[in-house]
């Protein structure tokens, strides 16, 4: 059955929204997002992670930071060897009593916004984060009282060691209100295209539903994502399009209107822009 990227809400009404588990068999996510910030830590194998047009594999010792309102999914798959990897997900608004620190707010954004692979095999100072990890997985799992105020230490031990050894780019010029800001338009746009990506969606409709003009909305939301809303769609679009062409239930024309194209000679040319083949020559290749 096929499986639509959603809005997850990872902590629902809880007042403690830190979430972190190990995890070691077979595991896939489909396409999701959310508003919280979500770090991947491999400690050994590898996983393999989608954000918006990239693909990544993540191997041991390196950590992927996704941040908020970013679609993805990831999936590992256990061959011969054994895998362990950390999943770390968070309210970065636990952070906002920073907010009057104009140079931790510099340092943070590109960590709780953008998306990022560090590499702890190359930098000393972070080495250790797998012990990190380990620790706020293990205190996941506990009950004690106490117990929320480690797995928090942990979490700031975590972004701390990241701000200092990270090589993040500390030229970002933003405020805590502007990360408010654009966290805001994400979130309404992203739940904008999950219900209606399948009807059309126009620059005009989603700028009319969340309240802006088109040549504003047009404009900030190049800025915050450094793509066109007509790419970012496209990119919905295309990424769920796929789902049923592996499905391999459906025509191609039929899948090509189903999510929004106007054309199935449109949607094979995007298709193939994306994934090198035709969509019907991608499913025989891949179904085979």
């Amino acid at each position: 059955m096929k499986i639509e990227a959603y809005h997850e809400h990872p902590f629902g009404k809880l007042r403690f929204p830190i979430d972190c588990h190990a995890h070691t068999k077979a595991f896939t996510f489909p396409l999701h997002f959310h508003q919280e910030v979500e770090m991947i830590y491999v400690e050994k194998g590898s996983v393999s992670i989608s954000v918006l047009q990239k693909d990544f594999t993540i191997t041991e010792g390196q950590l992927v930071i996704v941040g908020c309102n970013h679609i993805h999914s990831y999936n590992h798959v256990v061959e011969v060897e054994e895998s362990v990897f950390h999943v770390l997900i968070f309210d970065w608004k636990f952070f906002k009593n920073f907010a009057d620190d104009e140079e931790i707010e510099k340092l943070l954004y590109p960590v709780f916004f953008d998306v990022t692979i560090v590499d702890s095999n190359n930098i000393p100072g972070i080495k250790n984060l797998y012990k990190l990890f380990r620790k706020l997985s293990q205190s996941n799992l506990k009950t004690e009282i106490g117990n929320k105020f480690n797995i928090l230490g942990y979490l700031y031990e975590i972004v701390g060691d990241l701000i200092s050894y990270g090589n993040f780019n500390s030229d970002y010029k933003y405020s805590m209100k502007q990360m408010e800001k654009e966290h805001e338009l994400l979130s309404k746009v992203n739940n904008y295209i999950f219900k209606h990506y399948k009807s059309g969606i126009t620059l005009t409709s989603v700028s009319k539903a969340i309240g802006y003009s088109e040549f504003h909305f047009a404009r900030q939301f190049k800025s915050f994502t450094g793509i066109t809303f007509k790419q970012y769609l496209t990119h919905y679009q295309i990424l769920m399009a796929k789902e049923d062409v592996l499905a391999d239930e459906m025509a191609i024309t039929e899948i090509a209107f189903k999510h929004g194209f106007n054309s199935v000679k449109t949607f094979n040319r995007l298709f193939k822009s994306y994934f090198g083949v035709a969509p019907t020559v991608y499913r025989k290749e891949t179904l085979k």
